[in-house]
């Protein structure tokens, strides 16, 4: 199994507990692999006290905040088995459900696709601001986006190598295998609200992309970012001055006209801005490695790897 974790502490010894508890029993040879993305609140020292105690959990320490896609990339890198789990680290994904899904991996699945019935504990702004980008992202590069999907996944050992996931530089893995083709089980499933703690991505993330992603020398993207936000900004503007004009003049629609320009610039500001960021991005994708693991400890030891590119 592949955790990614990024800030996780509060809700990290009750994950590890109910995902030992639901595959101990199995009695199947497993790896919990723990991926730290960057996290400053403890999860670190936690799960050394857990890899130490435990030869089955694996822990890959990243060198910064690369974002949830390269996490889970680096641990997509690390897993040996026959399937891989992939599922977020606040049990929002329930691991009752993995043996459901172990079960249409042996009846010949090459990836099994958990879709949430309704999603729990999400606010309607930021479900509808994934749901529209995801529309967006699917009507431009034609990619098949599954609606409401999340990354509670199993894998084929075959179809993670196929892929070669490690040198692909997109950036979502559902998008990666739907382009592929491969042989697909779709399970429903009630997604739970969080453990504990709060999200790490917020509505700014989803929109913007994830700050951690951005490389130090990216002026080129951080002036697109500007360029969004100032669109935006144009646009509330003219919304809110649109509202104080209906409201006091007489006018009625009439009044209304001037807005247009503002309003339409600002818009055009901020898609502009947006394409523009993500084809810096393609292009800085291009030229630098989707994330560095500076720690890896497996079974009880450590072994130190110092700036190993990926």
């Amino acid at each position: 199994m592949v955790i990614p974790l990024f800030n996780e502490l509060e809700v990290l010894g009750l994950m590890y507990q109910k995902l030992k508890a639901i595959i101990t029993p199995l009695g199947i040879s497993h790896e919990l692999l723990f991926v730290d993305d960057g996290s400053s609140d403890g999860t670190v020292e936690a799960l050394a006290k857990i890899s130490n105690n435990d030869p089955a959990v694996t822990v890959v320490l990243l060198a910064r905040h690369f974002g949830k896609e390269s996490a889970l990339a680096a641990g997509l890198a690390q897993a040996g088995g026959r399937a891989v789990v992939t599922m977020d680290g606040d049990l929002q994904d329930p691991p009752e459900a993995i043996p459901r899904m172990l079960s249409a991996w042996r009846h010949g699945a090459d990836v099994v696709r958990m879709q949430r019935q309704r999603p729990a504990g999400q606010s309607p702004l930021k479900r509808y601001a994934s749901l529209c980008l995801d529309q967006v992202l699917d009507a431009i590069f034609d990619i098949g986006m599954p609606e409401d999907h999340v990354d509670f996944m199993l894998y084929r050992q075959e179809a993670v190598a196929a892929l070669g996931l490690v040198a692909q530089r997109k950036q979502s893995m559902q998008a990666m295998f739907e382009w592929a083709g491969f042989q697909e089980t779709v399970i429903e499933y009630e997604r739970r609200p969080r453990a504990a703690g709060t999200p790490s991505r917020d509505i700014s993330q989803i929109l913007l992309g994830s700050p951690g992603q951005a490389a130090p020398h990216a002026y080129i993207e951080a002036a697109m970012r500007s360029g969004m936000l100032f669109g935006l900004a144009m646009m509330l503007a003219s919304l809110l001055y649109a509202c104080t004009a209906v409201a006091g003049s007489e006018a009625g629609t009439f009044s209304l006209l001037p807005i247009l320009s503002p309003f339409s610039w600002g818009g055009l500001l901020f898609l502009s801005s947006w394409a523009g960021k993500h084809i810096a991005r393609f292009f800085r994708q291009s030229r630098h490695p989707r994330y560095a693991i500076c720690r890896l400890e497996r079974a009880r030891t450590a072994a130190i790897i110092q700036q190993t590119w990926v």
